[in-house]
């Protein structure tokens, strides 16, 4: 898959912003990712490859979000459906399904995804606190919302959602 690099439309910081910012990692570049008609981002520096949907290998008594695990690159990794995650329908491989392999703290996990397909730079932008909004995921694995392409982009905190206890145990 050829990724599409974009940069984010400049926004004037909010006065709070500075305190979202403080949450973010050294890169403002977020790959989009896009699961039931809604924009996430995750931290471009922690996104090893994107590939096509690949069948994972199940895992008995795992939560149903986890689809199995897969080889990737000579390591185990737990394949979690997002859609699932955020109590969506679950998702159907298409042509455009994505899994995204994130390596964070040496842990290597693969998000299943409608699609990935742009990093924007969200440098400057404004960035609104995770508990203005509402979410399925817990507010603590959300960094914040920012606004790419004039939509809402949800930003995830992967440290939080990787160690989170459901996926730690994988």
């Amino acid at each position: 898959m050829t990724m599409q690099m974009t940069a984010g439309t400049a926004f004037k910081p909010a006065p709070h912003a500075a305190n979202v910012m403080q949450g973010f990692h050294a890169t403002p570049d977020y790959l989009v990712i896009r699961l039931g008609g809604e924009q996430y981002g995750v931290d471009f520096q922690n996104v090893v490859e994107i590939r096509h949907f690949a069948t994972p290998v199940p895992i008995l008594n795992a939560p149903g979000y986890i689809r199995g695990i897969l080889n990737f690159r000579g390591r185990l990794a737990p394949i979690v459906d997002m859609r699932l995650k955020l109590g969506l329908e679950p998702t159907v491989r298409d042509a455009l399904t994505d899994t995204v392999f994130l390596d964070v703290d040496d842990r290597v996990v693969g998000l299943l995804v409608d699609g990935a397909s742009q990093v924007v730079n969200l440098a400057g932008q404004q960035l609104r606190p995770a508990r203005d909004f509402m979410s399925a995921l817990d507010s603590d694995q959300i960094l914040g919302v920012a606004e790419s392409n004039e939509r809402p982009l949800t930003l995830l905190d992967l440290e939080k959602f990787i160690h989170s206890p459901e996926i730690a145990i994988i």
